[in-house]
């Protein structure tokens, strides 16, 4: 439900001197019957003094009111006067009800970014729904304690965190290109439980060690021609 904004809001101090006209009093006489300096009462009037809780009383027994009606104008004038932007609240809130953001944002699931709308976009793309006001669905088999308990937001995240990586799936195609590929076979034989002669093994443990400097030499080629593209 929307909160009804007064047109116009009136500080405490014009209705205060509406009262002090009706009565025939001067500020100086409010002044006196509160035991109060004249100058508290002209910056109440004039809106450059706030009514306290011990003002509110005070203007409450001299003027046969309650203090809560000096207190709700005050409240009523302060809010009339700060102008704050509530729908990126609501709309943040409510994201941030309805999906496990922090844990998202800090696993890189999603970008980081103060626009409303793109962080919409991002956790909309993440859970392939049109707009965050549609349920995600995602089909699973998981164990539940009814059969129509729908899954928390955090495990359908997971689980869709899981199809991404194993679609993604493992790229080796650098692998062809590695000069370590031609002599880590022989590794391999070297560590397997098989019987091999002593000679074999010596012929292995060559192989490793020649290997071993061909890709150490492949390595600092690559570092080398790193540093020339970057300067």
């Amino acid at each position: 439900m929307n909160a009804r904004v007064p047109a116009e809001v009136f500080s405490p101090g014009e209705i205060l001197k509406a009262e002090l006209h009706k009565r025939g009093w001067t500020q100086t006489e409010l002044s006196e019957i509160l035991g109060r300096p004249p100058r508290v009462v002209s910056e109440v009037i004039s809106a450059k003094r706030a009514i306290t809780p011990e003002t509110a009383k005070g203007l409450a027994a001299a003027l046969g009111t309650s203090a809560e009606l000096w207190m709700n104008l005050e409240s009523s004038y302060q809010l009339s006067k700060h102008q704050f932007e509530t729908s990126k609240v609501k709309r943040r809130a409510r994201l941030y009800g309805k999906f496990p953001v922090k844990e998202m944002i800090r696993r890189g699931w999603v970008q980081v970014t103060k626009d409303m709308d793109r962080l919409e976009r991002e956790f909309s793309r993440y859970f392939s729904i049109s707009s965050i006001d549609e349920a995600p669905k995602f089909a699973h088999a998981a164990k539940k304690h009814l059969y129509l308990d729908a899954p928390q937001l955090t495990q359908l995240a997971w689980l869709i965190r899981a199809e991404q990586i194993a679609k993604r799936g493992f790229d080796l195609s650098w692998w062809s290109f590695c000069p370590a590929r031609n002599w880590m076979a022989p590794v391999f034989g070297l560590i397997t439980p098989r019987r091999r002669s002593l000679r074999s093994r010596y012929v292995t443990i060559g192989w490793i060690i020649s290997g071993t400097r061909s890709f150490t030499r492949w390595i600092t080629c690559c570092m080398a021609r790193a540093r020339t593209l970057q300067s």
